[in-house]
């Protein structure tokens, strides 16, 4: 059996696989944040001579961010299982149950981005605090991937996916 993927599916793909990205550039990059002279992250804080690890200024890092970070890595970890869903779902007997997992993690996996820039900017923001291009990527990342799922979820519900044989 050959897999023809339906269209949206196509672009389910290639949302799925930038939203990933995106999110994974955005929450390992030091520009969550800007004020006062130092930009951070969730990893790391930063002057405009150098950076180092937020738990070494911070003690103990406050549970905000670390809750930021875990929401992060399992909006990462939801994506990489959907995409993996998508490229492997093939028999037949199985298809909607892939497509379907594939479409609540995505859609799992953009709401966990949004509410870990919530949450941080919540407890953040204020003053001379700004919210930068990094949590901006985390919040695209997350739209992406909801986009994602909606691409996965049309095809699956209207019945447009077909099997051809080989």
């Amino acid at each position: 059996m050959a897999l023809v993927l339906h269209q949206m599916l196509k672009v389910a793909l290639g949302l799925l696989a930038a939203g990933l990205l995106i999110t994974l550039v955005g929450s390992n990059t030091d520009y969550w944040f800007v004020g006062s002279g130092v930009h951070y992250g969730l990893w790391n804080i930063c002057s405009a001579l150098t950076c180092v690890d937020l738990a070494s200024v911070v003690s103990p890092v406050p549970g905000h961010v670390h809750f930021a970070r875990i929401v992060c890595i399992a909006s990462a970890l939801c994506s990489v299982v959907a995409l993996v869903m998508l490229l492997l779902f093939g028999n037949k007997a199985q298809r909607k149950t892939y497509l379907n997992v594939a479409y609540g993690l995505a859609l799992l996996a953009g709401i966990f981005c949004l509410v870990a820039v919530a949450t941080y900017a919540v407890k953040e923001v204020g003053g001379s605090i700004k919210l930068a291009w990094s949590a901006g990527l985390v919040v695209w990342g997350g739209l992406l991937l909801i986009a994602s799922s909606i691409c996965i979820i049309v095809p699956v519900t209207r019945g447009l996916i077909q099997f051809t044989e080989m």
